[in-house]
Protein backbone atom coordinates (compact mmCIF):
# COMPACT_ATOMS: atom_id res chain seq x y z
CA UNK A 1 0.00 0.00 0.00
CA UNK A 2 2.70 2.46 1.02
CA UNK A 3 4.74 1.56 -2.05
CA UNK A 4 1.70 2.32 -4.21
CA UNK A 5 1.23 5.68 -2.54
CA UNK A 6 4.90 6.50 -3.01
CA UNK A 7 4.63 5.66 -6.72
CA UNK A 8 1.61 7.97 -7.05
CA UNK A 9 3.47 10.77 -5.28
CA UNK A 10 6.45 10.25 -7.56
CA UNK A 11 4.21 10.36 -10.62
CA UNK A 12 2.60 13.59 -9.47
CA UNK A 13 6.01 15.15 -8.93
CA UNK A 14 7.08 14.07 -12.40
CA UNK A 15 3.95 15.70 -13.84
CA UNK A 16 4.67 18.92 -11.96
CA UNK A 17 8.21 18.88 -13.31
CA UNK A 18 6.92 18.52 -16.87
CA UNK A 19 4.59 21.47 -16.32
CA UNK A 20 7.51 23.43 -14.89
CA UNK A 21 9.65 22.78 -17.96
CA UNK A 22 6.77 23.90 -20.19
CA UNK A 23 6.32 27.13 -18.25
CA UNK A 24 10.05 27.79 -18.07
CA UNK A 25 11.49 26.74 -21.48
CA UNK A 26 14.79 28.52 -20.84
CA UNK A 27 15.94 25.93 -18.28
CA UNK A 28 19.49 24.64 -19.02
CA UNK A 29 19.91 21.96 -21.68
CA UNK A 30 22.35 19.04 -21.47
CA UNK A 31 25.97 19.80 -22.18
CA UNK A 32 27.29 18.66 -25.58
CA UNK A 33 29.22 15.39 -25.67
CA UNK A 34 31.23 13.64 -28.37
CA UNK A 35 30.25 10.04 -27.68
CA UNK A 36 27.10 7.94 -27.43
CA UNK A 37 25.41 6.08 -24.59
CA UNK A 38 25.66 2.30 -25.05
CA UNK A 39 23.37 -0.12 -23.23
CA UNK A 40 24.75 -3.37 -21.83
CA UNK A 41 23.58 -6.34 -19.81
CA UNK A 42 25.28 -8.62 -17.33
CA UNK A 43 24.04 -11.72 -15.48
CA UNK A 44 24.59 -11.90 -11.73
CA UNK A 45 23.28 -14.81 -9.64
CA UNK A 46 20.99 -15.85 -12.48
CA UNK A 47 19.42 -12.40 -12.80
CA UNK A 48 19.99 -10.25 -15.88
CA UNK A 49 21.01 -6.74 -14.91
CA UNK A 50 21.15 -3.66 -17.11
CA UNK A 51 23.62 -0.81 -17.32
CA UNK A 52 24.45 2.08 -19.62
CA UNK A 53 27.94 3.33 -20.40
CA UNK A 54 29.61 6.37 -21.84
CA UNK A 55 33.07 5.84 -23.34
CA UNK A 56 34.54 8.89 -25.09
CA UNK A 57 35.69 8.20 -28.66
CA UNK A 58 39.31 7.11 -28.83
CA UNK A 59 39.65 6.62 -25.07
CA UNK A 60 43.15 5.12 -24.59
CA UNK A 61 43.89 2.07 -22.42
CA UNK A 62 44.90 2.97 -18.87
CA UNK A 63 42.11 5.54 -18.46
CA UNK A 64 40.01 5.88 -15.27
CA UNK A 65 36.53 4.40 -14.78
CA UNK A 66 33.71 6.06 -12.85
CA UNK A 67 30.37 4.62 -11.70
CA UNK A 68 27.33 6.87 -11.23
CA UNK A 69 24.44 5.41 -9.20
CA UNK A 70 20.93 6.86 -9.54
CA UNK A 71 18.50 7.59 -6.72
CA UNK A 72 15.25 5.84 -5.77
CA UNK A 73 12.75 5.67 -8.62
CA UNK A 74 15.31 6.95 -11.10
CA UNK A 75 17.23 5.20 -13.86
CA UNK A 76 20.52 5.83 -15.70
CA UNK A 77 18.93 8.31 -18.12
CA UNK A 78 17.25 10.42 -15.43
CA UNK A 79 20.49 10.42 -13.43
CA UNK A 80 22.36 11.86 -16.40
CA UNK A 81 19.66 14.50 -16.77
CA UNK A 82 19.87 15.33 -13.04
CA UNK A 83 23.47 16.47 -13.52
CA UNK A 84 22.89 18.03 -16.95
CA UNK A 85 25.17 15.42 -18.55
CA UNK A 86 28.11 17.16 -16.88
CA UNK A 87 29.94 13.95 -15.95
CA UNK A 88 29.82 12.81 -19.60
CA UNK A 89 31.09 16.24 -20.64
CA UNK A 90 33.91 15.92 -18.11
CA UNK A 91 34.65 12.41 -19.40
CA UNK A 92 35.29 13.89 -22.85
CA UNK A 93 37.53 16.61 -21.45
CA UNK A 94 39.41 14.58 -18.80
CA UNK A 95 39.48 11.17 -20.50
CA UNK A 96 37.56 8.59 -18.47
CA UNK A 97 34.73 6.09 -18.96
CA UNK A 98 31.42 6.15 -17.06
CA UNK A 99 29.12 3.29 -16.12
CA UNK A 100 25.52 4.10 -15.13
CA UNK A 101 24.16 0.88 -13.59
CA UNK A 102 20.41 0.34 -13.30
CA UNK A 103 19.05 -0.71 -9.92
CA UNK A 104 16.56 -3.56 -9.64
CA UNK A 105 13.12 -1.95 -9.90
CA UNK A 106 15.06 1.36 -9.80
CA UNK A 107 16.40 0.71 -6.29
CA UNK A 108 19.71 -0.41 -4.77
CA UNK A 109 20.60 -2.94 -2.10
CA UNK A 110 22.74 -0.39 -0.31
CA UNK A 111 23.67 0.01 3.33
CA UNK A 112 20.23 0.04 4.90
CA UNK A 113 18.78 -3.14 6.39
CA UNK A 114 16.31 -5.25 4.35
CA UNK A 115 12.60 -4.51 4.32
CA UNK A 116 11.92 -1.45 2.15
CA UNK A 117 12.51 -2.34 -1.50
CA UNK A 118 12.68 -5.55 -3.51
CA UNK A 119 16.42 -5.05 -3.95
CA UNK A 120 16.76 -4.99 -0.14
CA UNK A 121 14.30 -7.81 0.49
CA UNK A 122 15.97 -10.12 -2.03
CA UNK A 123 19.40 -9.09 -0.78
CA UNK A 124 20.55 -8.76 -4.38
CA UNK A 125 24.27 -8.91 -5.01
CA UNK A 126 24.63 -5.35 -6.29
CA UNK A 127 28.21 -5.28 -5.02
CA UNK A 128 29.02 -8.40 -7.05
CA UNK A 129 27.45 -6.82 -10.14
CA UNK A 130 29.70 -3.76 -9.81
CA UNK A 131 32.82 -5.88 -9.31
CA UNK A 132 31.99 -7.86 -12.46
CA UNK A 133 31.49 -4.62 -14.37
CA UNK A 134 34.92 -3.39 -13.28
CA UNK A 135 36.40 -6.64 -14.60
CA UNK A 136 34.46 -6.31 -17.86
CA UNK A 137 35.65 -2.77 -18.48
CA UNK A 138 39.23 -3.78 -17.75
CA UNK A 139 38.97 -6.54 -20.38
CA UNK A 140 37.08 -4.51 -22.98
CA UNK A 141 38.60 -1.04 -22.53
CA UNK A 142 41.81 -1.55 -20.57
CA UNK A 143 40.71 0.75 -17.73
CA UNK A 144 43.20 1.47 -14.95
CA UNK A 145 42.22 -0.60 -11.90
CA UNK A 146 44.00 1.87 -9.64
CA UNK A 147 41.66 4.67 -10.77
CA UNK A 148 38.12 3.35 -10.33
CA UNK A 149 35.62 5.68 -8.63
CA UNK A 150 31.96 5.65 -7.59
CA UNK A 151 29.47 8.46 -7.03
CA UNK A 152 25.83 8.14 -6.05
CA UNK A 153 22.76 10.29 -5.48
CA UNK A 154 20.38 9.63 -2.54
CA UNK A 155 19.68 5.85 -2.59
CA UNK A 156 22.64 5.66 -4.98
CA UNK A 157 24.71 7.29 -2.25
CA UNK A 158 23.73 4.46 0.08
CA UNK A 159 24.99 2.06 -2.59
CA UNK A 160 28.28 3.96 -2.69
CA UNK A 161 28.62 3.56 1.09
CA UNK A 162 28.02 -0.19 0.64
CA UNK A 163 30.83 -0.42 -1.91
CA UNK A 164 33.15 1.63 0.32
CA UNK A 165 32.40 -0.78 3.19
CA UNK A 166 32.50 -4.13 1.39
CA UNK A 167 35.07 -3.66 -1.40
CA UNK A 168 37.16 -0.55 -0.66
CA UNK A 169 40.19 -2.10 -2.37
CA UNK A 170 38.32 -1.87 -5.68
CA UNK A 171 37.90 1.91 -5.51
CA UNK A 172 40.32 4.80 -5.21
CA UNK A 173 37.61 7.14 -3.83
CA UNK A 174 33.83 7.46 -3.56
CA UNK A 175 31.34 10.34 -3.32
CA UNK A 176 27.81 10.40 -1.89
CA UNK A 177 25.33 13.19 -2.67
CA UNK A 178 22.51 13.66 -0.11
CA UNK A 179 23.05 10.34 1.66
CA UNK A 180 23.66 9.49 5.31
CA UNK A 181 25.15 6.41 6.94
CA UNK A 182 22.24 4.41 8.44
CA UNK A 183 21.84 3.93 12.16
CA UNK A 184 23.44 0.61 13.25
CA UNK A 185 20.07 -1.13 13.67
CA UNK A 186 19.16 -0.11 10.11
CA UNK A 187 22.50 -0.94 8.51
CA UNK A 188 24.27 -3.75 6.68
CA UNK A 189 27.46 -1.66 6.55
CA UNK A 190 28.92 -2.42 9.96
CA UNK A 191 32.20 -4.17 9.05
CA UNK A 192 34.40 -1.88 6.91
CA UNK A 193 37.06 -3.86 5.02
CA UNK A 194 39.62 -1.06 4.68
CA UNK A 195 40.42 2.60 4.26
CA UNK A 196 39.03 4.73 1.44
CA UNK A 197 38.68 8.44 0.66
CA UNK A 198 35.08 9.65 0.92
CA UNK A 199 33.31 12.85 -0.16
CA UNK A 200 29.87 13.69 1.27
CA UNK A 201 27.64 16.46 -0.09
CA UNK A 202 24.51 17.07 2.02
CA UNK A 203 21.93 19.82 2.46
CA UNK A 204 20.94 21.16 5.87
CA UNK A 205 17.30 21.61 4.73
CA UNK A 206 16.85 18.23 3.04
CA UNK A 207 13.18 17.19 3.55
CA UNK A 208 13.89 13.52 2.70
CA UNK A 209 17.26 12.66 4.27
CA UNK A 210 17.47 14.75 7.49
CA UNK A 211 20.74 16.58 8.11
CA UNK A 212 20.52 15.94 11.86
CA UNK A 213 19.61 12.29 11.40
CA UNK A 214 16.39 10.45 12.23
CA UNK A 215 13.73 8.95 10.01
CA UNK A 216 14.42 9.18 6.28
CA UNK A 217 11.22 9.10 4.25
CA UNK A 218 9.66 10.05 0.95
CA UNK A 219 7.63 13.10 2.04
CA UNK A 220 6.60 11.30 5.23
CA UNK A 221 4.89 8.50 3.28
CA UNK A 222 7.45 5.77 2.57
CA UNK A 223 9.92 5.26 5.41
CA UNK A 224 13.51 4.40 4.56
CA UNK A 225 14.56 3.76 8.14
CA UNK A 226 16.66 5.80 10.52
CA UNK A 227 19.91 7.42 9.46
CA UNK A 228 22.76 9.02 11.37
CA UNK A 229 23.39 12.75 11.27
CA UNK A 230 25.70 14.21 8.65
CA UNK A 231 28.40 14.82 11.25
CA UNK A 232 28.13 11.26 12.55
CA UNK A 233 28.33 10.01 8.96
CA UNK A 234 31.53 12.02 8.52
CA UNK A 235 32.86 10.70 11.85
CA UNK A 236 32.18 7.14 10.68
CA UNK A 237 34.51 7.54 7.71
CA UNK A 238 37.07 9.46 9.74
CA UNK A 239 37.21 6.48 12.12
CA UNK A 240 37.48 4.02 9.23
CA UNK A 241 40.44 5.96 7.85
CA UNK A 242 42.07 6.69 11.21
CA UNK A 243 41.98 10.45 10.54
CA UNK A 244 42.15 12.84 13.49
CA UNK A 245 42.49 16.58 13.90
CA UNK A 246 40.60 19.65 12.77
CA UNK A 247 39.49 20.10 9.17
CA UNK A 248 40.65 22.65 6.65
CA UNK A 249 37.56 24.84 6.06
CA UNK A 250 36.68 26.85 2.95
CA UNK A 251 33.55 28.94 2.36
CA UNK A 252 32.56 29.22 -1.30
CA UNK A 253 31.52 32.63 -2.66
CA UNK A 254 27.74 33.05 -2.77
CA UNK A 255 27.45 33.20 -6.56
CA UNK A 256 23.64 33.10 -6.54
CA UNK A 257 22.03 34.90 -3.56
CA UNK A 258 18.61 33.86 -4.89
CA UNK A 259 19.21 30.12 -4.47
CA UNK A 260 18.62 30.30 -0.71
CA UNK A 261 21.79 28.40 0.14
CA UNK A 262 25.55 28.61 0.60
CA UNK A 263 28.38 26.07 0.72
CA UNK A 264 31.12 25.33 3.25
CA UNK A 265 33.69 22.62 2.51
CA UNK A 266 35.52 20.86 5.34
CA UNK A 267 38.45 18.58 4.52
CA UNK A 268 40.12 16.14 6.92
CA UNK A 269 43.40 14.46 6.00
CA UNK A 270 45.93 15.23 3.29
CA UNK A 271 45.05 15.57 -0.43
CA UNK A 272 47.69 12.98 -1.43
CA UNK A 273 46.45 10.40 1.12
CA UNK A 274 43.12 9.11 2.43
CA UNK A 275 40.80 12.02 3.16
CA UNK A 276 37.20 12.75 4.11
CA UNK A 277 35.48 15.83 2.70
CA UNK A 278 32.10 17.32 3.63
CA UNK A 279 30.30 19.84 1.46
CA UNK A 280 27.69 21.35 3.78
CA UNK A 281 25.00 22.99 1.64
CA UNK A 282 23.48 25.41 4.17
CA UNK A 283 19.84 25.82 3.16
CA UNK A 284 20.30 23.16 0.49
CA UNK A 285 17.91 20.28 0.03
CA UNK A 286 17.38 17.03 -1.92
CA UNK A 287 18.95 18.17 -5.19
CA UNK A 288 22.31 18.00 -6.99
CA UNK A 289 24.21 21.29 -6.50
CA UNK A 290 24.64 22.96 -9.87
CA UNK A 291 22.21 20.57 -11.56
CA UNK A 292 19.14 21.56 -13.59
CA UNK A 293 16.04 22.49 -11.63
CA UNK A 294 13.27 19.87 -11.58
CA UNK A 295 11.01 22.13 -13.62
CA UNK A 296 10.71 25.70 -12.36
CA UNK A 297 12.69 26.97 -9.40
CA UNK A 298 9.42 27.46 -7.51
CA UNK A 299 8.35 23.84 -8.06
CA UNK A 300 11.75 22.52 -7.03
CA UNK A 301 11.72 24.62 -3.86
CA UNK A 302 8.15 23.60 -3.03
CA UNK A 303 8.79 19.85 -3.08
CA UNK A 304 12.50 19.14 -2.59
CA UNK A 305 14.11 22.53 -1.89
CA UNK A 306 16.26 24.97 -3.83
CA UNK A 307 19.15 23.80 -5.96
CA UNK A 308 22.42 25.40 -4.90
CA UNK A 309 24.16 27.40 -7.66
CA UNK A 310 27.44 28.20 -5.90
CA UNK A 311 29.14 24.96 -6.99
CA UNK A 312 28.78 22.30 -9.67
CA UNK A 313 28.72 18.93 -7.89
CA UNK A 314 30.27 16.97 -10.80
CA UNK A 315 33.20 19.41 -11.05
CA UNK A 316 33.91 19.18 -7.32
CA UNK A 317 33.55 15.38 -7.29
CA UNK A 318 35.82 14.83 -10.28
CA UNK A 319 38.46 17.19 -8.84
CA UNK A 320 38.36 15.01 -5.71
CA UNK A 321 38.53 11.75 -7.66
CA UNK A 322 41.47 12.64 -9.83
CA UNK A 323 43.64 13.25 -6.74
CA UNK A 324 43.33 9.59 -5.73
CA UNK A 325 44.49 6.22 -6.94
CA UNK A 326 44.95 2.86 -5.23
Amino acid sequence: MLRGIAIVVGSLLALLCVIGWALYPDMPDRLPTRGEIVEGRIEVDGLERRYEAYVPPGLPPGSPLMFMFHGSGMDPASMRDAVGWRFAWLADREGFAIVYPAGFQNEWNGCRAPGVTEADKRNLDDVGMVVELIDRFERDHGIDRSRVYAAGFSNGGSMVYRLATDVPARFAAVAAIIAQVPEPENSKCTDPKGKISVLIMNGTADPIVPWEGGEASLFGISSRGRVQSTQNSVDHWLNVNGIVGDPEVFRFPDRDPDDGSSVIRSRWGMPDADEVILYAIHGGAHTVPGGPELGSRWLTARYVGYTNRDIDAPDEIWAFFRRHRK
